[in-house]
């Protein structure tokens, strides 16, 4: 948009879960996030440039599974399929040639449930991001 604001979209694979005592529960999720970036320059002492980003996200999911004492089980009926949510975090790009080596640390809040049979609990996630950007 200009010098220092971006836009940038997404697709991202994440695995998003929970475990108990015995049982392990994780969601795999194609995901489509559309940040806008605002960078805050370049380090003094090396070609560091640091942003902070925020926005949206889709998430759109692609199995859902729990595992209880080596027993699998299908989660996808009582998951919903779709996701929507907002990420916001913190990173770092270092330019490699024409391009950019990408390093982000983000919070996700899910808005909308994923369990059919219960409209409580949302993801609420950590992600680190490793990317090239062209």
């Amino acid at each position: 948009l200009n010098e220092n604001l971006d836009i940038q979209a997404e697709l991202n694979y994440e695995q998003k879960g929970d475990k108990d005592n015995s049982t392990k529960f994780k969601y795999d999720y194609l995901t489509v996030p559309v940040l806008l970036k605002y960078s805050l320059g370049k380090s003094d002492h090396t070609a560091l440039m640091f942003n902070v980003n925020a926005g949206p996200y889709a998430g759109f999911l692609l199995d859902a599974r729990s595992t209880t004492n080596g027993i699998d089980t299908d989660l996808t009926a009582s998951t919903e399929d779709f996701e929507f949510g907002v990420i916001g975090g913190i990173g770092l790009k270092y330019p490699v040639a024409k391009n950019n080596l990408v390093l982000d640390l983000r919070l996700g809040l899910g808005l909308t449930p994923y369990d059919k049979n219960d409209s409580d609990p949302n993801n609420k996630y950590i992600g680190v991001t490793l990317g090239y950007e062209f």
